[in-house]
Parts: C-alpha cells; structure tokens; sequence
C-alpha cells in the first residue's frame, strides 16, 4: 500500500501523536492480504510494533527469532551501519531493554508505504520519536534546555526481515545523511503524552 502523495519532513502535530499508527495502517493492509505467508508476517510486524511502543519487553522479545539477528542503521557517509547494533537474539535482548529503559520507544510512524513480501516487509515514511533533551548531545545534537522533552522527526525506511517461522530476524534502517538539529523540535509540557512519564520498565519519570 502507498499514499498518494509525499510525506514532508517536519514536526507531528503532538495532538496526533500516536505509538500505534503503524500497527493500524498496518491491520487495514491485512484485510487485503491472502497469502498465508504474507499475514504471517504482516501480524507478526503488527505484534512487534504494538509491544514496543506499549513499551512490553516480554511480548517485544516473543516477535523475534532465536535463530538469528541481523540490525543495520545505514546513513550517508557511514563505514558500517552494523556497528553496535545487535546480530543475535542474545543481544538483542538487553538493546531492546534498554531502549524502553531509555524512553525511546514512543515512535509516531506516519506512514507512506507499506510492503510485504514472502520473506521482508518494507515501510518507509516519516518517524516521529519522541526523547529528552539530556539524550540530544548522545546523538551529536544541541539543545537549549536538557530538561525539555522533543520531538526528532526523520524520513526513514526500514526493511524488516523474518525467518522461516514468520518471526522478526533483523531490521535495516536507512536515512538520507547524519541527524542534525533540524530534525529536533521542542515540545510544549502540556502536549507531552502522560505515558510519557510512565516508563514501563524504570516506573515515573521526573
């Protein structure tokens, strides 16, 4: 599935924010999907994505393979976009676990496209994740005020892998260039989600 026109880089309306989008973009491309395979894997995406920006570590861990891992971040100019990501389930646990820990898993993904084949699932559009401000300088980036929540707005697409059981075994992810401050937008506190301040792993938030 694909829209009918570009996504545009720029901040989400905060009062549109919302962790499940992808999923729901997602369930309504299952109602056309026929292949046993193919819903397999679409399901399993759905599951993958519900449980981590439900922040759900368990059911998050249960969408991946055992088998085999493979996570990738290419952007423009890197020498290897493997470098720290995980390659096998067994660090795949704790990176997962610690992206909740960090707050990191609320993602808006406005979506733009939507494929599934036999063996991969491709959506590219425009993720909206939302982090603190502390967190900015770990990415190369400035900020006026630690203490403030924003949201990083970046095109991406992404190419999710599966295994032979139709369960999760790799994520590629692939950006035009380095994330730079114009990225970065403030959020008003009165439009921060609340399940924001409510790490599911870690407990409240100060």
């Amino acid at each position: 599935m694909h829209l009918d026109r570009f996504l545009e880089e720029e901040p989400l309306d905060m009062r549109e924010f919302n962790p499940g989008n992808v999923a729901e973009v997602a369930a309504v491309l299952m109602e056309t999907l026929h292949s046993p395979r193919r819903r397999q894997i679409l399901q399993n995406f759905i599951d993958h994505a519900t449980a981590e920006c439900n922040g759900d570590h368990d059911a998050l861990m249960a969408s991946c393979s055992r088998k085999r891992q493979s996570y990738a971040y290419w952007a423009t100019g890197a020498k290897d976009g493997r470098d720290g990501l995980p390659q096998s389930y067994e660090e795949l646990v704790p990176y997962y676990r610690g992206l909740i820990e960090a707050n990191m898993h609320l993602i808006h993904l406005d979506v733009e496209k939507l494929i599934v084949g036999d063996d991969d699932l491709m959506v590219e559009g425009i993720v909206h994740q939302l982090i603190r401000g502390n967190q900015a300088p770990l990415m190369g980036l400035e900020v006026d005020d630690p203490g403030a929540v924003y949201q990083l707005s970046r095109r991406t697409l992404i190419i999710f892998v599966f295994d032979e059981d139709s369960l999760g075994c790799g994520e590629h992810s692939y950006v035009d260039g380095p994330t730079l401050n114009k990225h970065l937008s403030k959020v008003e506190p009165d439009l921060v989600p609340e399940v924001f301040w409510n790490n599911p792993l870690t407990g409240k938030i100060n």
